[in-house]
């Protein structure tokens, strides 16, 4: 059983370049993003971004270099790649994101 653990903080996407995938039910974005959570920062390569009526105004917009998220959503690890072309890891740590607003520096 997956332990999931709910989210509320603020990610920064690290570089321009990503992959994505478009599913029926999920958007999935693959970028390297640091995640800022209680004064730390955790390192995460994986991001699902779910489909929601309120998301269409977002777009990519969001994911370029040094822009900072506020999100809500869900951390959690899985054993398995989603993609095939992923690094093969043990884990893979993954936040799935249900809520997102872009501002200009960290809280």
């Amino acid at each position: 059983m997956i332990k999931i653990n709910s989210f509320s903080g603020v990610i920064k996407i690290l570089e321009d370049s990503y992959h994505s995938l478009v599913t029926k039910d999920y958007k999935i974005i693959i970028a390297p993003a640091i995640i800022i959570y209680q004064k730390q920062c955790k390192q995460i390569s994986i991001i699902i971004w779910k489909h929601l009526e309120y998301q269409k105004h977002l777009k990519d917009r969001f994911f370029v270099s040094n822009k900072y998220l506020l999100v809500e959503g869900y951390l959690t690890f899985r054993d398995k790649p989603i993609i095939s072309n992923m690094p093969k890891q043990n884990k893979h740590l993954i936040l799935i994101i249900t809520k997102a607003y872009e501002i200009h520096k960290p809280l």
